[in-house]
């Protein structure tokens, strides 16, 4: 049968292939198996800690202390005391030198500045007319820093520097009139009057009430100030604050 088999052509042909197969399959069944290398993508959730920096602004509790600053008002006040006035040299120098009699001049600015109350320029008031007239204190020529009398003999200053008395001394006007307190307080008031022009001697205003001076008697002034004033004696020595007779201003 086997002999039948190779005399066959078919099968001669077919029974190579057949061995050619068994060897493959048996091979096949020897050898190791191949490695495949698979890459699986994992994705892996990780939890990530991230440092931020923060800027913390921290609140810092200040205590405010407010500190009232106390302003206290400290008024200048005049050494109390008795002055008496002291008679410069320079009044015995022109003792019976003065003159009795008018004095003729030229004057051009308006006949009303003539009044030292009035007028306030120094060319046209004060040099024509203030020489006419006395006050009760004034500079010492020879030493302008000093206040002396003129027609106050004497001057005293209260222990509160609330008033001021002053001691007339005796003297006539021009057309003999003998003068006295009364004039002095006469001019006083005119100088601090209200509603009405006045130059230099406006200041009075500031320390002196009108109408508040007295004279006890025809040779005392006793002038009351609005508060303890040191600049008050300085105001009335100055050359404006003259003194006018009440019988002929009025």
């Amino acid at each position: 049968m086997v002999s039948k088999l190779f005399k066959n052509r078919s099968v001669l042909i077919f029974l190579p292939l057949m061995l050619v197969l068994f060897l493959a399959v048996a091979c096949g069944s020897a050898a190791q198996p191949e490695t495949v290398e698979v890459i699986k993508e994992v994705i892996k959730e990780v939890e990530v800690v991230k440092e931020v920096e923060v800027e913390v602004v921290k609140e810092v509790e200040v205590e405010k202390i407010v500190e009232k600053e106390k302003v206290i008002t400290v008024f200048a006040t005049p050494v109390p005391g008795v002055y008496t006035a002291v008679v410069p040299d320079w009044v015995a120098k022109g003792a019976g030198k003065h003159l009795n009699g008018a004095i003729r001049f030229i004057h051009r600015a308006n006949p009303g500045f003539l009044d030292v109350h009035y007028g306030a320029s120094s060319t046209t008031v004060l040099l024509p007319s203030g020489l006419r007239f006395n006050q009760l204190l004034q500079y010492d020529t020879t030493s302008p820093q000093e206040i002396v009398g003129d027609l106050a003999d004497a001057w005293e200053i209260a222990e509160d520097g609330l008033t001021l008395t002053f001691h007339i001394a005796e003297f006539n006007w021009q057309d003999g009139t003998p003068g006295d307190a009364d004039d002095v307080i006469f001019s006083l008031d005119r100088m601090a009057q209200t509603g009405v022009t006045r130059g230099r001697v406006t200041a009075i205003r500031d320390f002196y009430e009108r109408g508040s001076a007295t004279d006890p008697d025809p040779r005392t002034v006793i002038m009351p100030l609005k508060f303890p004033s040191a600049t008050a004696l300085g105001w009335l020595a100055v050359d404006y604050y003259k003194l006018y007779p009440r019988h002929v201003v009025e």
